[in-house]
């Protein structure tokens, strides 16, 4: 094993641990999304509780697990919707909240939750992470396929929105990893199937080898790389 990875895997993690926002009382109000903090974001809070996750398995450092504890938990208790599991999208300077549902918002939160519950064994993690998938399943749906909400039946709006076409295959891995850890989900697995078979046969260019932005084929008016990286996903799960 090459160690310069993991060492610069800390310093990065490190440069990312600067951005924790504190109260007074020295309490974790989450993770900055940027250097000028504009607000604090899912993206930004629970990415790095999966990296922090990942840096205490490799390393055994308490501090590592501590950390990914507190801010998920803080945003836990302060961005997702309990009563459907929900993830909140971003949380303004003002306190103010962006609630559009987004898939990559539940995957992350998925992986996050998923990587606590494997490290620590409590069994409310993993909870939470099957109530975040059930969320996935119940409302970014269209024709039983993954989708992300704000584009069903809205075709070819979203396919200018570069960020936004990438955000499924987020949501594919974690949950293909949530699946994974408890095979018994057999709802997810016909759910995952399904979306697999489709984003094949229905949204795929077979002469470029491109995919489309919706993965059940309702727009297949452009095939680019952006949508396909996302699609690639389905690879790594």
């Amino acid at each position: 094993q090459n160690k310069s990875y993991l060492n610069y895997a800390i310093q990065l993690f490190n440069d990312i641990r600067t951005a924790e926002i504190r109260d007074p009382q020295s309490h974790t109000r989450g993770i900055w999304w940027s250097n000028k903090h504009t607000g604090a974001a899912t993206a930004s809070n629970m990415g790095p509780v999966i990296t922090a996750g990942m840096l205490y398995r490799l390393t055994q450092r308490i501090e590592y697990l501590d950390f990914a504890q507190r801010v998920y938990k803080y945003w836990y208790d302060n961005m997702v919707i309990h009563s459907t599991a929900q993830v909140v999208d971003f949380l303004q300077p003002d306190g103010k909240k962006n609630t559009v549902p987004l898939t990559y918002d539940q995957g992350l939160a998925i992986g996050a939750s998923l990587t606590l519950y494997k490290l620590t064994g409590q069994p409310s993690y993993l909870k939470q992470s099957k109530a975040y998938a059930e969320f996935v399943m119940n409302k970014m749906s269209n024709n039983g396929v993954l989708a992300e909400a704000v584009c069903i039946n809205r075709v070819g709006e979203c396919r200018k929105n570069i960020d936004l076409v990438q955000f499924k295959g987020i949501t594919f891995l974690y949950l293909v990893k949530l699946v994974q850890e408890v095979p018994s989900l057999t709802k997810l697995h016909s759910f995952l199937d399904r979306t697999a078979q489709s984003l094949w046969q229905n949204a795929r260019n077979p002469n470029s080898g491109l995919f489309a932005h919706e993965w059940d084929g309702t727009d297949r008016a452009a095939f680019d790389a952006f949508p396909s990286a996302s699609s690639a996903a389905l690879a790594l799960g």
